[in-house]
């Protein structure tokens, strides 16, 4: 069955938590006291996640239990004549080893070390949770403890005491279950679970509708996806969506379980929807693509919990292949139908896609998605390629990037995109990067490549944050020559060491140091220098560092320069919230900066040619609104795609005025004039124009975290004595308490009353002109951000600034068209833009009425970034006017089994495609009238396809999952084996028993022999060096002086108890002094103990299998 699975099945343990994760908690203290297993120590609200697990890790009273009952399990193992008394000392060694697994990972013991250096290989995936380990070494110990008990209900001062007896029974009854706190405080649910029985009756009704519109060759999708069930009723961890319907189910689970293209088309679905870049006609079409008939959309979602999408809007604008059906209940749910789809089709054409599953969404918001069977170009050989495009459109995407990814979350999972040349890091390897194997072939022609183009390029150690990833900090930004934008590292945690590498074609003689001017709530105040990472230079940070850049000389004209963060800085008195990211926003004084060049695929463009319609889609990654950490990987577009022969277009372009653009810049388009440094991300509904709007309930608020330097901005055209402020009186907004205003001539400290609904502040001194207000202190309310274990700051928020001179004006929506330019190659490109709806979420409608004719060879179009200009492009596409085929399409509907199925082929007097929507394994075998087909492919996104000849009369096709005969033999074989096993038995039950061995028939040994004592410590010695990381040399040597001096076994069975006893409470020494709030690396509290406990229960194994007395042969 594991074979079966390992050829055939999804590689989802390739996926799912990481070495590194797993092992991170496991230290030897943790494991014997029975925790250790990672998933014990995972917070949520700053509370363990399991909430069994609290009292193990914040209560000093079940500690000391959790520690005490192995401590008489070793005692007991080593100072009573237990039968199993050898077995039971390797049970604990052996049971502590496995569960110990490769902690520490980065010097994990030689045994340990082949799967620590190998994290990604088959056996350090099967094994990475080796702390479930654990019931060996319990059972090793619930021996000793119970011969520790018989050993004292067996002393003469408890003869005939039968009170006595039920005494130490029940104390040490009492002992064990005060030990599980489970068992009398969360019971056997955890409260994070407990919820209703059943799902709310909305979802019913919407499931019974789902099965009534559903065919017996369909599915449903569910969007948005989660990481886990989680809705506002109840927490399920699995989706609840199969519990109230029978028709197969597909969507975003935090792991990809099923055919890795498939699961790239299905998140790719998602991220779009999870960003709000989702476009009704990408949703149809892609769903159609993944055989969806009808649509489920739960509006209520948990959404803070995995901070996923608001699924609210998702179906305000449908597109007429999608039709509401229901939305029903207090727990709302949407039902939608897709029209025309199925699981199994036939179609009489085929489409090119180059590019992976973000290009089959990007494409299909253009309609370049159809009924046409569709084909990756990174799928196909170039002569497969050069047959195809002979009579196949080909649309070209800038997806299939060269990309990290992660499966922690659902959110914030993609890297930035690279070149095969740079992968923007020095020595340092990613143990969570785990890509898709979308594609078999490793021709870099179907990637879409990211390189630095520039006399200095940059690579990190680290960008963004260490759980997450974000693009928008990557290196490049360093050296891009906008201050807005920086390379940053360490966000939320600790950046010390982070290292930007900077190579130059030309060497450098000195460096301008300038950190990010985003107004981050800490900053660098030292760095370390090197032109060689053996030699580095303090550079102290100088307060031009945040202002203009400090100049920083090197040594030596150097080609090759480091730059490691070092110190910190934060301003005192205040929360050292949000914890932004540190780094720089430039590094270098040039005045040709580095520019980053995006390459689309060219494998495909390069063997198309004359008559193939050739289509160009560039989509400009962005982030979800939603997520006020984040900003857009791409503030622009910079394609570069080939073409092999001229080509006549069509242009597309999507806009959109974006709300990230510096206020300076969107207010002369809004017509007001008040800005701010600042407002939370993604909308305009917040933005610093609404502090002197003529509207009390509008305001502005900063971003989260940033209270602190946060600033607004505003003309005042006649004397204004004093102004008067209204502010956020509620717990989840923060209201300015001591502030600067300034004239530009004159600046003012001011102390703000927070008690006061309108606080009054004296502005006599002050000129009329433009005046500046900047916050120093602020009421400081926080909230935990659960995702990262820390409190953040909640946004300041003004309602209102008035005064005399203070004019109040409302943003407005431009009437006329808004000019926007794009470069072509060496060319400017000018179309125009309107915009409509609500100012604080304006739509956009852009018009570019010329054809565009593009010659054979390499283009570049370039928009302009939404740091210079408030309106954005964000896709481009360039429709061929060349004729594409149209496709003919027939859904079937399939009978039979999961492993078998059956299906009716109407005639056709053409060749067709026939597409069977499971995902595509090489175990599938189809036949037409009872002859197998050979061409087998994966198309439609990772799905089956076959191509059907010509046929006069209907034709049966027939599919097989070949590899089920092996599962069946498998299951044969272990039926044979059980009933083996059940005749063993029965034939051992018929033999005469043995005699019982009883404790009192050991024969006393004499004292140990020197050789016996020199085995003793060669044992020790060469067990430490196995399963110790760094052996404690000195603790053998004292050892070996122990054997050599006494003979006795009484001495050593007291070493033998003594010192495990001495090392577990010397680990509980150190917790009890520790910090024992619930967090991840809450096992740190225990890692100095790790070692010596190791070695301590080696000793033990050692010395109680030595001074075990021989026993009298049967």
């Amino acid at each position: 069955m594991i074979a079966i699975q390992n050829r055939y099945g999804a590689k989802v343990l390739s996926y799912s938590e990481t070495l590194e994760s797993v092992s991170s908690t496991s230290t030897s203290a943790e494991v014997i006291r029975g925790m250790g297993y990672w998933l014990n120590y995972v917070t949520e609200q700053g509370a363990a996640a399991p909430s069994s697990a609290s009292r193990y890790l914040s209560s000093p009273l079940t500690i000391f239990l959790t520690l005490a009952i192995p401590t008489l399990g070793i005692l007991g193992i080593a100072l009573t004549r237990l039968l199993a008394r050898r077995v039971t000392a390797w049970l604990v060694l052996v049971g502590a080893v496995l569960a110990v697994g490769v902690y520490p990972l980065l010097s994990a013991s030689r045994l340990m070390s082949p799967i620590a250096n190998h994290q990604g290989s088959s056996a350090a995936l099967a094994l990475r949770s080796s702390t479930r380990a654990y019931p060996v070494l319990l059972l090793g110990i619930a021996f000793g403890v119970g011969a520790l008990v018989q050993k004292i209900l067996s002393m003469k001062a408890l003869e005939r005491r039968p009170l006595g007896h039920l005494a130490i029974i029940a104390l040490a009854s009492m002992l064990v279950f005060s030990a599980m706190p489970t068992l009398w405080t969360t019971g056997t649910t955890d409260p994070n679970l407990s919820r209703e029985q059943s799902a709310p009756r909305a979802w019913h009704e919407a499931g019974s509708l789902i099965d009534e519109i559903s065919g017996a060759s369909s599915r449903v999708l569910q969007v948005p996806g989660q990481e886990f069930g989680a809705y506002n009723w109840g927490f399920t961890v699995d989706p609840a969506l199969p519990t109230v319907t029978d028709t197969p189910i597909i969507t975003r689970d935090l792991l990809p379980l099923g055919q890795p293209q498939v699961m790239d088309l299905l998140f790719s679905l998602d991220d779009a929807v999870q960003n709000q870049t989702l476009h009704s006609q990408a949703l149809s079409s892609t769903a159609k693509k993944l055989g969806v008939s009808s649509l489920f959309v739960p509006h209520d979602l948990d959404t803070q919990r995995f901070m996923s999408a608001d699924p609210s809007s998702l179906l305000a604008d449908l597109d007429q292949g999608v039709s509401r059906l229901f939305s029903s209940g207090t727990s709302k749910t949407s039902v939608a139908k897709i029209a025309d789809s199925s699981v199994a089709r036939t179609t009489t054409n085929a489409m090119i896609l180059s590019g992976s599953g973000a290009g089959v969404v990007n494409a299909a918001q253009h309609g370049l998605v159809n009924d046409s069977l569709m084909r990756y170009s990174a799928d196909m050989t170039p002569q497969e390629l050069t047959l195809a495009l002979q009579n196949s459109p080909l649309v070209v995407t800038d997806s299939n990037r060269l990309q990290q990814r992660h499966w922690r979350s659902s959110i914030d999972t993609l890297g930035y995109s690279q070149d095969t040349s740079s992968p923007g890091v020095l020595s340092v390897v990613d143990p969570s990067d785990r890509r898709l194997p979308i594609f078999e072939t490793r021709d870099n022609l179907s990637n879409t490549t990211v390189s630095q183009s520039g006399n200095v390029t940059a690579s990190a150690s680290s960008y963004g944050t260490p759980l997450s990833y974000w693009p928008e900090s990557r290196p490049f930004f360093a050296l891009d020559g906008d201050p807005l934008t920086a390379w940053t590292a360490g966000a939320y945690a600790d950046p010390y060491g982070a290292t930007l590498h900077l190579q130059s074609r030309q060497p450098l003689d000195h460096l301008k140091l300038l950190q990010p001017q985003n107004n981050p709530n800490r900053w660098l105040n030292l760095v370390v220098v090197s032109l060689d990472q053996k030699t580095w230079t303090e550079v102290p940070m100088t307060p031009e560092s945040r202002t203009t850049g400090q100049i920083v000389p090197l040594s030596q004209p150097a080609t090759d320069v480091f730059i490691a963060l070092i110190g910190l800085d934060w301003i005192k008195g205040t929360q050292q919230a949000s914890l932004d990211g540190v780094g720089f926003a430039e590094v270098v004084d040039n005045k040709s900066f580095t520019i980053e060049k995006t390459l689309m695929p060219s494998d495909a463009t390069s063997v198309a040619n004359a008559t193939t319609p050739v289509s160009i889609v560039m989509s400009r990654q962005q982030a979800s609104p939603q997520r006020w950490w984040r900003n857009d990987p791409e503030l622009l577009l910079n394609r570069t795609f080939t073409l092999a022969s001229s080509q006549q277009y069509d242009v597309v372009l999507g806009a959109s005025l974006h709300a990230d653009s510096p206020e300076k810049l969107t207010a002369k388009l809004l017509g007001v004039t008040t800005t701010a440094s600042e407002h939370t991300r993604g909308s305009f509904e917040h933005a610093g124009w609404y502090a002197t709007d003529s509207s009390d309930a509008t305001s502005w608020q900063s971003r989260v975290g940033h209270t602190t330097a946060a600033s607004i901005s505003f003309d005042v055209t006649s004397k204004t004595p004093e102004i008067f402020l209204t502010q956020c009186s509620l717990a989840n907004c923060n209201a300015i308490t001591n502030a600067t205003i300034t004239d530009g001539t004159t600046s003012l400290d001011i102390a703000i009353s927070v008690t006061d609904k309108v606080s009054t502040i004296n502005t006599n001194a002050l000129s009329v002109g433009r005046w500046t207000l900047t916050a120093k202190s602020s009421t400081d309310r926080i909230f935990y951000d659960s995702r990262f274990g820390k409190n953040m700051l909640y946004p300041l928020e003004i309602f209102s600034i008035k005064g005399a001179g203070i004019m109040q004006v409302d943003p407005t929506l431009p009437k006329e068209p808004q000019q926007v330019t794009f470069d072509l190659d060496s060319s400017q490109m000018t179309t125009s833009v309107t915009f409509s709806g609500d100012v604080t979420k304006p739509t956009t409608s852009l018009q570019y009425d010329q054809k565009l004719t593009l010659d054979a060879g390499d283009h570049t179009i370039r928009t302009s970034s939404y740091n210079e200009t408030p309106i954005s492009i964000d896709d481009v596409a360039l429709i061929s006017q060349l004729s594409w085929p149209l496709a003919t399409q027939t859904n079937l509907s399939m009978s039979g089994s999961p492993t078998h199925r059956t299906a009716t082929l109407p005639p056709s007097a053409t060749t067709r495609w026939f597409v069977f929507g499971e995902g595509y394994s090489s175990g599938w075998i189809a036949s037409l009238n009872g002859k197998k087909i050979q061409n087998h492919v994966r198309a439609d996104g990772g799905f089956n396809a076959w191509f059907i000849d010509a046929h006069d009369a209907p034709a049966r096709i027939t599919l097989s999952f070949t590899p089920q005969r092996y599962a069946y033999l498998a299951q044969l074989l272990s039926a044979l084996t059980v009933l083996l096993c059940l005749g063993i038995l029965w034939r051992c039950r018929r033999s005469p028993s043995l005699p019982v061995r009883t404790s009192s028939q050991y024969v006393s040994n004499p004292p140990l022999s020197m050789r016996t004592r020199v085995f003793a410590v060669v044992a020790i010695g060469l067990l430490a060096a196995l399963v110790v990381d760094t052996p404690s040399w000195k603790g053998l040597l004292a050892l070996c002086a122990v054997l050599v001096i006494t003979r006795w076994r009484t001495v050593l069975i007291v070493v033998a108890a003594g010192l495990p006893a001495y090392r577990i409470w010397g680990a509980f020494a150190n917790i009890k002094d520790s910090d024992l709030t619930p967090r991840f690396d809450w096992s740190t509290n225990t890692a100095s103990s790790h070692q010596g406990l190791m070695y301590a229960l080696i000793v033990f194994a050692v010395l109680v299998t030595l001074t075990t007395p021989r026993q009298p042969s049967n």
